[in-house]
């Protein structure tokens, strides 16, 4: 079968107005076709069961993105062994019922618990700074920044992706800046930017990362309750199923 075709298989499978798929329904559904690869489990009348969408992104063009959604942490543990190369290093994120196929199939590097966060525009607490200047990122979407004296960023935010109704906020800040506010200034300017293309802002946060947690937290966004397993490894070599 086409992507296309796919695609329109598996999309009852993800909800697209939910935070808790956005990311998944994102990379699965309207990720670049040249740089997705869809794996769909179908059932003996050819119904979509589960999937595994692999991107190249531009984040790491060496460590391809994974996201997963199945019913069974079988099929989860197939997707992998049938979707994925043994030698090389993925960043797979999938629901938490979905972990303990990751770890069993996975030798995981590092690991993370990702807490989803979203902003509504009636409870948006903007932040005004003079000092942010933006500009288009390498991907043509819109980066929000701080420099230093000598030019160099010290904080910024932009989107790690966009879909028609939801966006990823990030923010990176230099260890010398920290504490002074900055991300805060810089993730605000993204967020309005995001309400002024009628996008709705999404924040993916480390659960142990409490300075990224204030952040979001001081201008309006709240907990939406969605959790994310985030993994970084490579499948452990056993001979996988066709």
């Amino acid at each position: 079968m086409t992507l296309y075709a796919d695609r329109q298989a598996i999309a009852p499978l993800l909800r697209d107005h939910s935070p808790e798929d956005a990311l998944a329904a994102y990379y699965a559904l309207h990720h670049s076709e040249t740089r997705t690869q869809l794996l769909v489990h179908r059932d003996e009348r050819g119904h979509a069961l589960g999937f595994m969408a692999v991107c190249q992104t531009g984040f790491d063009l060496f460590q391809p993105l994974a996201v997963l959604r199945a019913p069974t942490t079988e099929m989860t543990a197939r997707l992998l062994r049938n979707g994925l190369a043994p030698t090389r290093s993925y960043h797979v994120i999938v629901p938490p019922a979905l972990a303990p196929a990751v770890e069993a199939e996975m030798n995981v590097t590092s690991s993370a618990t990702h807490w989803v966060f979203e902003v509504h525009r009636a409870n948006f607490k903007p932040v005004i700074n003079v000092l942010v200047t933006s500009s288009r990122g390498p991907d043509g979407g819109m980066r929000f920044a701080i420099r230093a004296a000598d030019g160099s960023v010290v904080a910024e935010s932009g989107t790690n992706w966009r879909s028609d109704e939801f966006a990823e906020v990030f923010v990176h800040v230099e260890f010398v800046a920290r504490g002074r506010g900055l991300g805060k200034s810089v993730v605000s300017a993204c967020t309005a930017h995001l309400f002024e293309s009628n996008l709705r802002p999404l924040y993916f946060v480390d659960q142990d990362n409490t300075e990224s947690v204030a952040v979001a937290e001081a201008l309006g966004y709240t907990d939406t309750g969605a959790r994310e397993r985030a993994y970084v490894g490579s499948l452990k070599r056993r001979m996988q199923e066709t």
